[in-house]
């Protein structure tokens, strides 16, 4: 025996082919629902600062990884200014 017709999305518009036309499913409005928690997440984190959701420093890893060169750096520049200041004492006198 072959399957009955059954149309889902399809509205039939010949009066035979009604009988075969499904009822459409019953869905439920949830966008009031969506509101409503939207609304109570919204009440309940008012007191949140929004603006500091992202970190306070956010170069932190930047520093991380240049300090190791930046103390290098560091000396061999305060070694540069005394050499510098021992040349400028030495052509003075």
């Amino acid at each position: 025996s072959p399957l009955p017709l059954k149309f889902r999305n399809y509205h039939p518009v010949e009066e035979i082919l009604q009988k075969y036309k499904m009822e459409q499913p019953n869905v439920p409005n949830i966008a009031e629902e969506i509101d409503k928690k939207l609304k109570q997440v919204v009440e309940a984190n008012k007191t949140r600062d929004v603006l500091n959701i992202a970190p306070k420093k956010a170069n932190w890893d930047l520093k991380r990884d240049l300090s190791k060169k930046m103390d290098l750096l560091e000396k061999r520049t305060q070694q540069a200014i005394t050499n510098m200041v021992i040349e400028k004492f030495k052509q003075s006198t």
